[in-house]
This record gives C-alpha cells, sequence and structure tokens, in this order.
C-alpha cells in the first residue's frame, strides 16, 4: 500500500516537474528570440572571425581552416555588396535557417518524439535553437554553426536508418519504412558529412565515426528486416563497407589539395598544439572535459568569476558587449534551465528504464549510448588532444544533445501516462 502511495507522488511530482520544464524551455525560447532580433546586426569580435575575414581575403588555407566557410563569406560578401548590406547578416539567415531545419529533423528522430504532439516536437527544436550556447554560434562569423546543424542533420539520419526496422506499438505508430536502402541511406550520411569536414576540418572524425558505425551496422548488425540468406546478406557487407572506405579517404585527399604549401602555418600550429597538449596536466583536461559536458552550468561558475581558466568569460564579454544586462539576464536563465532540465531528465529516464521491459528497454539504453558516445568524441578530442583553454563554441552539440535527451524522456513519460489513462478507462 505504501508503494503505491510512493509511485502516486512520485507521478505526481514528475508531472509538475515536467510542466515546470515545459513553461522554462518556453520562456527561454521568447529570451532566444528576443536575443535574434536585438543582435541580427552586431558582429560578434571573435578571434576566429576575424582570422577568417583574414582568410576570405586571401583564401589561403591550412589543415586547421575549412575550405568551404571562408568561400562562402565570399561569395555572399558579394551579394550583400550588390545590396548595401552587410554580409554577415546574410550568413546569420543561412545558419539560423539550417540550424532550425537540422534541431526540427533530429528531434523527429528520436523515439519517444514518434508518437508526441506537434507542439511538443517544435518547442524542444525551437529550445536547441534558442539556447545561449546555441546562438552564440548562430550569430557569429563561425564555422560551428553549420558545422553542428550538419553534424545533427547527420545523426538524425543515423537514427532513421538503424530504427526503421523497429515493429510499430499497438498504438498506431509508424516505423522508419523510408530509410531501406542501405546505399541511398551511406550516401545521403556521406554528403552531410563531407560538409561537415570541409567547414570544421576536425568533423572529418565526428562525422566519420557516425559513418563507420552505420556501415559496420548494416552490413553485420541484427535487424527485423534482415535478410536471412547467407549470399544476399555477404551481398549488402562488401559494397557497403567499401562506399565506407571510399568515403573517409576522399575528404583528407581533397582537403590537402587545397592546402597552402607555402603558408607553414598548419605546421607550426601543430606542434604548438601537440607541446600545448604534453603539458597539460590530467587534471586540467578532466575539467575541461566537464565543462564541455555542462557547458551552460559552467557559464554560471564564470557569471560569479569562478571555475578554473576557460574562454568563456571572453565568449561572454563578447557577447555582453552590446546589451551587458540582457545578456547576463540570457545566460543566466539558459544556464538554469540547462540544469533543471538536465535533472528532471536523469529522473524520467530512469523511470522510464525502469518500467519497460526487454527489447523496448534494450532499444532505450542503446539511443542514451548512442547519443553518450556522440558527444564524448567531441569531448575526448578537444579536452585531450587539441590542447588550449576550453571553448564552448566548439562543443555547443553536446548541450543540444543533453536537451532533446530530456525532450524524449519526457514524451515517453507523457505518452506512457496516456496509455494508463486509456487502459483505466
Amino acid at each position: 500500500m505504501e508503494c503505491v502511495k510512493l509511485r502516486k507522488m512520485a507521478k505526481g511530482l514528475a508531472e509538475v516537474l515536467t510542466r515546470v520544464a515545459i513553461l522554462g524551455m518556453s520562456a527561454q525560447v521568447l529570451l532566444g528570440l528576443f536575443w535574434i532580433l536585438t543582435h541580427f546586426s552586431t558582429f560578434p569580435k571573435y578571434e576566429e572571425s576575424l582570422f577568417l575575414l583574414k582568410v576570405q581575403e586571401s583564401l589561403v588555407f591550412d589543415e586547421y581552416t575549412g575550405i568551404l566557410y571562408p568561400l562562402l563569406m565570399r561569395l555572399l560578401s558579394m551579394v550583400a555588396g550588390a545590396f548595401s548590406m552587410p554580409f554577415y547578416c546574410l550568413i546569420y539567415v543561412i545558419q539560423l535557417g539550417v540550424a532550425a531545419w537540422a534541431a526540427f529533423y533530429f528531434v523527429a528522430g528520436l523515439g519517444g518524439m514518434k508518437r508526441a504532439a506537434g507542439w511538443f516536437r517544435a518547442l524542444i527544436a525551437l529550445a536547441l535553437l534558442t539556447m545561449p550556447v546555441s546562438l552564440q554560434c548562430h550569430l557569429a562569423v563561425l564555422p560551428y554553426s553549420l558545422a553542428g546543424s550538419f553534424f545533427l542533420l547527420q545523426l538524425g539520419m543515423l537514427l532513421r536508418a538503424v530504427r526503421r526496422g523497429e515493429v510499430a506499438d499497438h498504438d498506431g505508430a509508424k516505423a522508419w519504412k523510408g530509410w531501406k536502402r542501405p546505399a541511398w541511406n551511406l550516401v545521403r550520411m556521406g554528403l552531410a558529412w563531407s560538409l561537415q569536414a570541409f567547414l570544421l576540418p576536425e568533423y572529418y572524425l565526428f562525422g566519420g565515426l557516425l559513418l563507420v558505425f552505420y556501415g559496420l551496422w548494416e552490413a553485420f548488425g541484427k535487424r527485423e528486416d534482415k535478410e536471412v540468406l547467407a549470399k544476399e546478406e555477404a551481398a549488402r557487407v562488401f559494397p557497403i563497407l567499401l562506399l565506407t572506405a571510399v568515403f573517409l579517404s576522399l575528404i583528407p585527399c581533397v582537403m590537402k589539395m587545397t592546402i597552402a604549401e607555402d603558408s607553414g602555418h598548419g605546421s607550426n600550429l601543430a606542434a604548438a598544439t601537440f607541446q600545448n597538449s604534453a603539458d597539460k596536466s590530467l587534471k586540467e583536461a578532466v575539467k575541461d572535459a566537464v565543462a564541455y559536458e555542462l557547458s551552460p552550468a559552467f557559464h554560471l561558475l564564470t557569471l560569479n568569476g569562478k571555475g578554473h581558466y576557460t574562454q568563456l568569460a571572453k565568449n561572454q564579454e563578447i557577447m555582453r558587449w552590446r546589451t551587458p544586462f540582457w545578456a547576463t539576464v540570457f545566460i543566466s536563465f539558459g544556464g538554469w534551465c540547462f540544469l533543471g532540465i538536465l535533472l528532471l531528465g536523469a529522473c524520467l529516464q530512469a523511470a522510464t528504464l525502469i518500467r519497460r521491459q526487454g527489447k523496448k528497454r534494450f532499444l532505450a539504453i542503446r539511443e542514451l549510448i548512442a547519443l553518450f558516445l556522440t558527444g564524448m568524441a567531441m569531448v575526448a578530442y578537444y579536452s585531450l588532444w587539441a590542447g588550449g583553454a576550453m571553448d564552448d563554441k566548439k562543443t555547443y552539440v553536446i548541450a543540444l544533445l543533453w536537451v532533446a535527451a530530456t525532450g524524449n524522456a519526457i514524451a515517453n513519460n507523457v505518452r506512457f501516462e496516456q496509455k494508463e489513462k486509456k487502459a483505466g478507462e
């Protein structure tokens, strides 16, 4: 009897916290939209942005500069010059549009969102779009926004491809039936990955991991729609692996052809980066890793002058340049909202895993592990190998993954409650 009362209390508390989270995300969306309107005409003077302005003029690249973004800047500069408007406004329009598309596409690919209400999917997508760590990339002349957006698109493609064989539940949910052509799926994911690599060279690793995972899963993974004949399985393995190998080897060849041989900047930077990484203590690397994983929360520490040395203080000063008060409110609210959403998501996800059994529990755990390992790949690269102080602009995608996972957990919880109510009726 006591267990039943405790369960009802837990459900009631979860419903209240869910409503609070929805209100918090709605408030963040409104603050983010206000931020876009008030900062659309500004040019944040990040060091990388000033460097890209020089690269745009000379078009001299190295292995640490993507070739696509300076070319896009050059093209939009010519277009904006014809209309006597700042070129970065056109960049912001493109970055916000691609980011919105990627957010909606990725959110719709999560398991719990297939049965969630349309307004809830839109709310989660807008929350991803308007987070402070997101908008500091979307409203800046930086390649992080487009690279992260194409990464989310590729991740959404992967989710649809690996979940296509799931059997629809009795409530009428549809499986991903439009993703049954492995080679075509690999081509689509490869195109998204190629755009990432040409925007930011390190995304050659991040997107490449997703591509390799899909190739191996398609060739050797167990699926419900998988053919049982050994000859047909062998016929699927070799083309998929061959196409994956072609994708993985094509990008470095193209990138090497575009690097200026006489610049010497890339080799010097590589040597300095390696030396910086070697001198960096393990304790500092762990601090950076935690900060990369929870960057919106670490913004709260930086606002109060606490925490270890990172690039967050510089980023905040640049964001606060035009509207210091509203920037402080926006960053603070975003940080606290992120912490609340993270805590609620952990509780709801634990409750969902406890309720589920068998295959459904396995699918939920697999989705969580995939999202976690995706974020850890970026964290490991930037905190252990790349060296330098922690810069949240580089891994803003990780914060988006946390919020999306929480939204998925809320959708699963609401759907479960609805089923119980229908069963009771």
